[in-house]
């Protein structure tokens, strides 16, 4: 996220909380990054916090000191890498050849970020290049949406997705907090690819609207295609799974399901899907 104002970073901040997707990215296009990573860590020391467009071990050094717990570049500067592995911070170089993760996997890197993914081929080209190096796992930037993160994230070796799609600028600088929940929580949605028979419905809204209601019961099924990531998902935002639910989760299992129940609300959720 790159942000003119580093008093925006509170307004952020919290709809990251809300929407209970504790990560961030600040990139360093801008003199307010520094100030934004240290509002961050200040008031939301749960969220981690990361600094992108990093190029030199300068800036490396700025953005630690004001709190950054992992680093992205656009590319690989070994001097950086080094920086940062010192002090045990983990870098993510951006890489985009066979070269770049043979001099990665060099560096002793073990997962990198490709950049920018889609314009440069896509899946096509990472799974390509990526096939020698069976032990690096990726970051993918640039040119994820929601129609398209779904499919980044079933490659195995994918770790994570990022992209400024999720948070519109203009939301920001209207202060607008609902709009800038709802465009998180549509990213969520479409990561976890979260599906219900009432489609037309928002199912993260009506999940968090539904947990202020504690007059009602209410029983919930929700299919996701990558039960892993959703599950962390809702125990993070407070649910709990039913130990007593005679179906036992088994990992690995091609088809999943499991009772999840948050104290204090009447909402119960039944998640069903595959890895």
């Amino acid at each position: 996220m790159t942000l003119e104002n580093a008093r925006d970073a509170l307004l952020l901040g919290q709809a990251l909380m809300e929407c209970g997707l504790p990560i961030v990215e600040i990139t360093f296009r801008t003199k307010a990054a520094e100030e934004a990573i240290k509002i961050l860590k200040k008031e939301y020391p749960e969220i981690l916090v990361g600094a992108g467009t990093v190029l030199t071990k300068a800036t490396a050094k700025i953005a630690i000191q004001a709190g950054a717990e992992f680093i992205l570049s656009p590319g690989i500067y070994p001097e950086v890498i080094q920086y940062c592995q010192d002090r045990n911070v983990l870098p993510f170089p951006g890489c985009m050849t066979p070269t770049d993760l043979e001099l990665a996997q060099r560096l002793g890197l073990k997962c990198v970020k490709i950049f920018p993914a889609v314009p440069m081929g896509g899946l096509a080209m990472l799974k390509a290049i990526s096939a020698p190096f069976p032990e690096m796992r990726y970051l993918a930037t640039g040119g994820i949406n929601n129609s398209n993160v779904k499919e980044y994230l079933e490659f195995p070796r994918m770790l994570a997705c990022g992209g400024s799609w999720l948070i519109k600028k203009e939301n920001l600088k209207t202060s607008n907090i609902e709009n800038l929940k709802k465009e998180i929580n549509q990213a969520i949605t479409s990561m976890l690819d979260l599906r219900w028979n009432l489609s037309q419905f928002s199912i993260l809204e009506y999940i968090h609207k539904t947990l202020s209601d504690t007059e009602t019961l209410r029983r919930l099924t929700i299919q996701t295609s990558d039960f892993g990531r959703a599950i962390n998902y809702f125990l993070r935002i407070g649910f709990m799974e039913d130990v007593t639910f005679s179906e036992v989760r088994k990992e690995g299992a091609t088809n999943q399901e499991t009772i999840l129940i948050k104290s204090n609300s009447k909402l119960v959720l039944h998640l069903t899907g595959g890895n």
